[in-house]
């Protein structure tokens, strides 16, 4: 029992890892093409 709830820990920890670097990776490119936009405009 021990074993499975640290292995779900681990996958839970990984997860919101993996969608924490896809949400900063989405706002950072937001973020340059809004200044992109407002640099051509």
């Amino acid at each position: 029992a021990d074993e499975m709830r640290e292995f779900n820990e681990t996958v839970r920890s990984t997860v919101i890892y993996k969608s924490m670097k896809g949400h900063n990776r989405k706002t950072y490119y937001q973020g340059r093409l809004s200044a992109y936009t407002r640099y051509t405009n």
